[in-house]
């Protein structure tokens, strides 16, 4: 679950009950713009061509910080495997 507070978003892991929240997680602007692009429908590869229409970053830069960041997600549990 995300949450936009102020000029802030922030990541709520979900669990099973609220005792097995470990953490809330800060994003970025881009972090947040990939966390609204993963939808279930998107891949990975979909994902680096919005961003980098957008923000007008490289294709390696942006293959590396979206591929990095889903790993974080998957680790902390936001997200199951992304394609």
């Amino acid at each position: 679950m995300s949450r936009r507070i102020a000029d802030e978003s922030i990541l709520v892991p979900i669990r099973h009950t609220a005792g097995e929240i470990d953490s809330i997680f800060a994003i970025n602007e881009i972090g947040s713009r990939i966390w609204e692009l993963i939808d279930g429908q998107r891949q990975i590869n979909d994902i680096v061509d919005i961003l980098c229409d957008e923000y007008d970053v490289a294709l390696l830069t942006a293959q590396q910080a979206v591929c990095q960041y889903v790993e974080k997600l998957q680790h902390i549990g936001a997200i199951e495997e992304l394609v």
